[in-house]
């Protein structure tokens, strides 16, 4: 990530999925197309939806994954008041 943030679009293909790992910075994703699931700290499973959003604070395990498919729009910052909206 370069100073400010970044931005990034991810494509899941069918059954595809973002294993579970730590957000490195506060970090925004937004469904961009199809559907999936969402999978945070809290172990809550939360079905995610075109135009939905999720935001993982720094050093939150998280994963991400879909069974007919998915884009996601991800935007991480370097700023903290993100995180902090979680």
């Amino acid at each position: 990530m370069g100073p400010g943030g970044a931005v990034g679009v991810i494509h899941l293909g069918p059954r595809g999925r973002l294993g579970r790992h730590p957000a490195t910075a506060p970090q925004l994703i937004v469904v961009a197309a199809g559907h999936g699931y969402a999978r945070g700290d809290d172990e809550a499973v939360k079905r995610i939806g075109v135009g939905e959003a999720v935001v993982w604070a720094p050093g939150e395990m998280h994963e991400t994954w879909t069974d007919d498919g998915l884009v996601l729009l991800v935007i991480e910052t370097d700023d903290p008041s993100l995180g902090a909206a979680h």
